[in-house]
Order: structure tokens, then sequence, then C-alpha cells
């Protein structure tokens, strides 16, 4: 921890219980928000990509490979 965020800390344990449990209430919320917009962000570049790829594919720029294929590549390229 930061001495900035130490010094906030030792200030907030000084609150009101009260206060405190407020404080942790906004603070768990804005890291509940912020999570919420980047898994959206995260979520549109995945599914631009997949458009992007499947656009690719219909124009004949890339083949498709089966599942199978796929898998068994991924499985030797991932094993222990």
């Amino acid at each position: 921890m930061t001495p900035t965020n130490q010094a906030i800390f030792k200030k907030a344990l000084k609150l009101p219980l009260e206060t405190r449990a407020d404080l942790v209430e906004q603070l768990l919320d804005s890291i509940i928000e912020d999570h919420a917009s980047v898994r959206k962000k995260i979520d549109k570049a995945w599914a631009r990509e997949a458009r992007n790829r499947f656009d690719a594919y219909l124009r004949g720029e890339i083949k498709a490979r089966p599942l199978e294929e796929v898998m068994k590549t991924l499985r030797k390229r991932h094993a222990p």
C-alpha cells in the first residue's frame, strides 16, 4: 500500500462505524461499475473480432477447419 493510501486508510479508521460502512459500500459499487464497463468493452471487442473473422471467411480470405482438428492442435500445444 502506498504511503498516501495508508494515510487515507488510517483516517478512514477514525470514522464512525456507519460512515465506514457507507464508504465501503460506495467503494465496492465503484469497483463493480468499473468492472462492468471494462467487461462491456472487452465483449464488444471480441464481437467485432468475430464479425471480422466471419466476414474474412465469407470473402474467402481465411478457411474453416473442422473442430476435431482444431481441438487436436490445441491439446498438443497445451499438453502438460
